[in-house]
């Protein structure tokens, strides 16, 4: 898979979008995706595109609506997360309505996603009209899309009203749509300061935990393979690169990490090893055999992958 193709990026700023699908390449390049496993509609959808813009892209490609990214999202999950139109979320509905009952991987649906991320009251609305059920159901995290919405600082009180069934309130004055964005501009100003405040915190972390990383790899080198890391190639490693170039032997640690988390990606997004594929043995059969479980499957798919850095 390529990375952003020219069409994946017009469909951030939507302003040649209706012009290049006149074009003989459209079609093609409307069923690309980026290295993201993202069509150029869930690029669409993530930046607010107008109906028209969907549109298009679902005449050049009708089963892009039903089509999930390397997340499990389809374009109504990732339409429901960044705040897009009613009228775009009412076209990728009417073309694929059960795209209201798919779960992505983390188990949420596309009102799970809405309520937690301040979608208009009428994109809500919308979703719950067309799957009711959804307002009872939890994620992977038993949360409800109620309790969701209920945990995010800048709650909507119309949101919530119709996660509980209730009325909506009275539309709200200007002066309490005043005061309403003031309080939101006040608690985001303490997130800022929080995180300001926690930066320095999270450095020294950082430096604590490769500390205690390095004293592991001197003191008790076998316990590294319970994080995936084999000691003999850190330590080698440690030896080559203080030798050779006098690095930090901290770099040396934070890379055999990040490579341990690129591996886990790897296998949970179906590719181990240089070839693109799994390798092909009885439980990755019996795995593929299963339908949906995608969450589950990951799992075991890590343990898989802990076992054979064991094992190596």
């Amino acid at each position: 898979m390529s990375s952003d193709t020219q069409l994946h990026e017009l469909c951030k700023g939507f302003g040649s979008i209706l012009s290049r699908s006149k074009t003989n390449t459209f079609i093609e390049q409307s069923s690309r995706l980026n290295d993201r496993g993202s069509l150029p509609i869930h690029t669409a959808c993530s930046h607010k595109a107008p109906a028209e813009v969907i549109d298009v892209l679902l005449k050049a490609c009708p089963s892009a609506a039903s089509q999930p990214n390397a997340n499990g999202n389809l374009p109504l999950h990732q339409a429901s997360m960044w705040q897009a139109p009613v009228d775009t979320v009412e076209v990728l509905l009417s073309r694929h309505p059960d795209a209201a009952l798919v779960r992505n991987q983390y188990g949420s649906l596309p009102l799970h996603i809405a309520a937690s991320n301040q979608a208009p009251v009428e994109v809500v609305q919308l979703l719950i009209d067309t799957y009711p059920d959804a307002l009872h159901l939890q994620n992977d995290d038993g949360m409800t899309p109620l309790d969701l919405a209920l945990s995010e600082d800048s709650i909507s009180d119309a949101v919530v009203a119709l996660l509980q069934n209730r009325p909506l309130p009275p539309a709200q004055s200007l002066r309490q749509q005043t005061e309403s964005y003031r309080a939101r501009a006040n608690v985001l100003e303490r997130q800022l300061n929080t995180m300001e405040h926690s930066s320095s915190r999270q450095s020294q972390d950082m430096v604590d935990a490769l500390a205690a990383v390095r004293k592991l790899a001197d003191r008790f080198p076998h316990a590294l393979y319970g994080a995936g890391m084999d000691p003999n190639e850190l330590e080698i490693a440690l030896s080559h690169h203080m030798e050779q170039d006098g690095r930090d032997p901290d770099g040396v640690i934070l890379e055999a990490v990040q490579r341990r988390s690129q591996a886990v990606m790897q296998l949970r997004n179906g590719r181990a090893g240089n070839g693109g594929e799994l390798p092909q043995d009885r439980v990755e059969d019996l795995l593929s055999s299963l339908v949906g479980l995608d969450h589950i499957k990951s799992q075991v798919r890590e343990l898989l992958l802990l076992l054979s850095l064991i094992d190596g």
